[in-house]
Order: structure tokens, then sequence, then C-alpha cells
């Protein structure tokens, strides 16, 4: 389902270029679970926006279910973004100003009915728990309620990626649990290939594979 090889990054900032990922080589077949960690400033969200095909690599081959992304123009990538990666950040990243069922169906409505948009959000914000909370805009949901929105937006598409940025670095261990229990058992019921980018060792643990990045190249655990 992912093939990352021979990946390479840099940036260049102020006439430097810097590399932040040198050789990456990584397969992760259907339904797989891999968590990642990492010293801060290793590349892991470089990594993700890369698998998420929101930048493209300098160097290397990135497959996602057989297709390379470097052959697909900018539109085209978009689309296949839009229905093959779900991705889920630190930050929730939700629009203030909508409710939590628009914020999730928003991603449906092009190309789709509003009513069954509206529908389908709905049912998945009742699959994350969310029923009684759908017309609450994200200041009035708690921290652990507005990562649920962004799980259920994520997985609104039906993709069969799922890729996660430590969802629970902004909350306490108890509620980090509980979404990593429920992303598990989403991840499970739509048979995702998860990859999970956490500090929190005892939570990368519960991932069948684990790997470190380090020296802009990863290593199993």
């Amino acid at each position: 389902m992912l093939a990352l090889s021979h990946i390479a990054k840099s940036y260049t900032i102020e006439g430097r270029t810097i590399p932040v990922l040198r050789d990456v080589n990584l397969e992760l077949p259907a339904g797989a679970r891999m968590s990642l960690i990492g010293k801060s400033g290793a590349g892991k969200s470089t990594l993700i926006s890369l698998i998420a095909t929101i930048e493209r690599p300098d160097a290397g081959t990135l497959r996602i279910g057989g297709e390379d992304t470097a052959a697909m123009n900018d539109r085209k990538l978009s689309r296949f973004r839009n229905a093959m990666v779900g991705i889920v950040f630190q930050f929730h990243h939700l629009l203030p100003e909508f409710t939590a069922l628009e914020n999730v169906a928003m991603p449906l409505l092009i190309g789709r009915r509003v009513s069954e948009a509206f529908s389908e959000a709905r049912a998945m914000l009742g699959r994350v728990g969310l029923a009684d909370r759908l017309e609450h805009k994200p200041a009035e949901l708690s921290g652990g309620e507005q990562q649920r929105v962004s799980i259920a937006r994520a997985l609104i598409m039906r993709p069969k990626v799922l890729l996660l940025d430590e969802p629970t670095g902004n909350l306490d261990e108890e509620t980090g649990l509980i979404i990593l229990d429920l992303v598990l058992s989403l991840a499970d019921e739509h048979k995702l290939t998860t990859l999970f980018v956490t500090h929190n060792k005892s939570f990368a643990r519960r991932m069948e594979r684990n790997y470190e990045l380090k020296d802009g190249m990863l290593w199993p655990l």
C-alpha cells in the first residue's frame, strides 16, 4: 500500500542547504500499523508531509496503492490525495466558524449532494462518539472532542492510508489513550494502513511495526 524508495528532502534557508531526509526506505502493506519516533527536528513532520503528498521529495520514489505520485501533475495529485490519504495533526486545524458537522462534511461537498454529504458526516461523527455535539463549533468542544472531529474529517473520504502526526501531543495521558484506542479501532474497522508519529513510547508500542527517524534515515526498533 505504501512504498518509499531512497527518499531525500532538503530545504534552503538563508542560502544554506539543510538536508532533512537523505535515504528513507519503507514498505507497508495494506492494513499495517506503524509508529514513528525521533528527536525534535529529525524530520518526522517532513516525512509525513511527503507521504501525504503535500510536499514532493527532491529524490526517490513514493508509491501509494501502487501509484507513482511523481508521475502526477498537481491537479491529479490533489484528487489522489483526497481519495487515498487521511491526515490528523497535533493541532486540529478545524475551521472555527463552522460546526463539527460542517467541518466534517466539507471534504464531501465537492461532487456530492449537500444532503448526502451531511448524512455521511453525521454518521461518521456518531462513530467517533460525537452524535450529541454536531452543532458545536470547535471553541465549544474539549481538546479530545476537537481531535475526534479531526479524525472523523480524516476518515470521511474513506482513505486507504491514515497519517497521524502527534495527534495526542496536546492531550493529557488519559484523553490521549482514549483517542489512540479510537484510532486503532477505526483503523482495524476500515483496514487502514496507519502511520503514527508520537513521542509517547507506550503509545508507540501499540503498533506492530516501530521505527525511529535518525540521521535522515529510518531504523527499525
